[in-house]
């Protein structure tokens, strides 16, 4: 199911940016990104005056949730290190980035459930919480193999 509605949310977006659709602050970001490839959160406060530093964060993060902005690499301006974001056009790339994140969230909530809760965990829960953190990296879209022995 939420595969579903997250598939037509990215579909959404891209049909109203290609048709010039500016209507909510997502698309306008994703507008920004697409036209300015590589560009950086600096040069976004600069390029959209009317949205704040947190909504710019927020709607860069939802859109890479969904796989269709991606980090490029990192600009260094007035000493402060900004990631680059690029449009991802092609929709099996997008997929794969959107695979990758869920599993890159998931992890990070292990592991801030591990540091923050951790006197709440039985000692054979903490072993396994911490062998799932602690195995190699999984190809995107299969998280089966942090849980098989």
């Amino acid at each position: 199911m939420s595969e579903t509605k997250s598939a037509s949310k990215s579909e959404t977006w891209i049909k109203l940016l290609k048709e010039g659709i500016l209507k909510s602050k997502t698309i306008v970001v994703l507008d920004y990104i697409s036209k300015f490839p590589n560009t950086n959160l600096y040069a976004m406060r600069y390029g959209l005056p009317s949205m704040s530093h947190q909504t710019i964060t927020s709607r860069i993060s939802n859109l890479m949730d969904e796989g269709v902005v991606k980090i490029t690499g990192d600009a260094e301006i007035n000493d402060a290190v900004y990631s680059t974001y690029i449009f991802v056009a092609d929709i099996e790339e997008r997929f794969y980035l959107k695979k990758k994140r869920a599993e890159e969230k998931y992890l990070g909530w292990v592991k801030q459930g591990l540091n923050d809760h951790i006197d709440f965990l039985s000692t054979s829960m903490k072993q396994e919480l911490k062998s799932v953190t602690e195995k190699p990296k999984v190809v995107a879209g299969d998280l089966s193999t942090l849980f098989n022995s």
